[in-house]
């Protein structure tokens, strides 16, 4: 993965290559309802699969640097479930004043170089789904977009994602997931 294939994805494909991270970091991510923008994602809460409990928020941003009122919205929305820490990933990066306005207010900036490192530390199937999701462009077509999103899960109908287990029904495989009630389905 480089950051040319990043700066490629529309900011649906850059949430979803988010959620799918998290998820292989092994947390659950749920939409929040609030917040999102044009070039910004809707929040979303992460999950301890453990004990389902928030344990975080975070949101996506592509094609712009991002300032210091889309990081008060995120800080706020942070503060409003009482959570100590939140994760910010932007392609594009971050303006300066936008950096010293979260320093040490528990929001992790995450921009694109620094995603792509961190998807380099998952194990490797986790890197090549990853890297998998993020080839697939918005103009390959309706053939292409099945490869992420075959059909709609059965129990919600909300498109599926591509998965890949180390463990469990599914070891060493790919599988599709349901991302809002993690209904499975062999791949």
């Amino acid at each position: 993965m480089n950051i040319d294939l990043l700066k490629g994805l529309d900011l649906v494909k850059f949430e979803r290559l988010c959620k799918t991270f998290f998820d292989q970091m092994g947390f659950q991510t749920h939409k929040s309802g609030s917040g999102g923008g044009v070039n910004v994602s809707e929040v979303n809460v992460l999950h301890s699969k453990s004990t389902n409990a928030p344990f975080s928020f975070f949101q996506c941003s592509v094609n712009e640097l991002v300032n210091v009122d889309v990081l008060a919205t995120f800080k706020n929305a942070m503060d409003s479930l009482n959570l100590k820490n939140g994760y910010f990933l932007s392609v594009e990066g971050f303006e300066a004043a936008a950096r010293n306005f979260v320093a040490g207010k528990g929001v992790n900036l995450i921009d694109g170089l620094k995603f792509i490192e961190m998807v380099g530390k998952l194990p490797k199937p986790g890197q090549d789904l990853l890297k998998e999701m993020a080839m697939v462009r918005q103009d390959a077509g309706e053939k292409e977009e099945r490869k992420t999103a075959p059909h709609a899960c059965p129990k919600c109908g909300v498109n599926m994602l591509l998965r890949v287990s180390e463990e469990g029904k599914y070891k060493t495989g790919k599988f599709w997931q349901c991302p809002d009630c993690a209904h499975i389905i062999a791949f």
